[in-house]
């Protein structure tokens, strides 16, 4: 599938080449009204906070790193299990993750720059940040950008027709789960993840809530105890109290939820 993630790149990289005059318009705007972007070079505080993107978007980054020669070594280090695995973690929520500090897969942290900046998914270009970059560093900041939401669902909407293409779930993913599965995807093929994926939510229709549903919560839970067994907040049915289902039995969704 190493073609796929080329055709996947190249059928991106239009959109985002027809995005690039837009944005440097609506920034040259903003300068002359007296808001002009402070992001520069070096400025690495949104490589901290849990990135999404799309499948096709990270076969995109998957071929850069080929032609850059750094996809064998980046596989080969699974950089994705870490947090993965905290992203399973009972309480975890995005406001937790960003005051872990746990940089973007993709961010050299000794240059302060990102290694497939040109590839870089969506929500990385909609970020352009107007106000104190010092805010950029602070949980729950009073942060202002630049409306860029129409050009990335311009980018949603193509993942989407590449994903049906290459018969791949369509869903915005934590980045490093993104690439985990890009990185099946171009070593054994979209039948390799569809295997990957059986019996989890992603194969029942669930995959736009499936890590939002916990993410997106004040305690980062799961389920929720209501006296017959633990209720999902994806699908919303009761796995019987068993100790404590590693999965919900009806869509897979992983259990995140400590002690009734």
């Amino acid at each position: 599938m190493a073609g796929e993630a080329g055709r996947a790149m190249m059928r991106l990289q239009v959109i985002y080449n027809e995005h690039e005059p837009r944005f440097r318009a609506q920034e040259a705007g903003m300068a002359a009204e007296g808001r002009p972007v402070r992001c520069a070079s070096g400025c690495d505080d949104c490589c901290y906070l849990l990135v999404t993107c799309t499948i096709p978007e990270a076969l995109a980054m998957v071929h850069r790193m080929r032609l850059d020669g750094t996809i064998k070594e980046f596989i080969r280090a699974r950089p994705w299990e870490r947090d993965e695995e905290d992203l399973h973690r009972d309480g975890m929520t995005n406001l937790e993750w960003m005051r872990m500090r746990r940089p973007c897969l993709h961010l050299d942290t000794a240059t302060r720059t990102c290694r497939v900046y040109d590839a870089r998914p969506a929500v990385c270009r909609q970020y352009a940040v107007v106000t104190d970059p010092a805010l950029c560093a602070i949980p729950n900041s009073d942060i202002a950008t630049p409306d860029r939401r129409q050009e990335r669902e311009e980018v949603f909407v193509a993942s989407m027709a590449i994903a049906a293409d290459l018969k791949l779930p369509v869903a915005m993913l934590p980045l490093p789960v993104a690439m985990k599965w890009a990185c099946i995807v171009y070593l054994d093929g979209a039948g390799a993840l569809a295997a990957a994926l059986r019996r989890t939510a992603f194969a029942s229709g669930l995959a736009a809530t499936f890590y939002w549903a916990s993410l997106d919560t004040p305690d980062g839970r799961t389920f929720e105890y209501d006296g017959d067994g633990w209720r999902c907040r994806v699908c919303g049915d009761v796995t019987p109290d068993d100790g404590g289902p590693p999965r919900c039995a009806s869509c897979g969704m992983p259990h995140r939820t400590g002690a009734p």
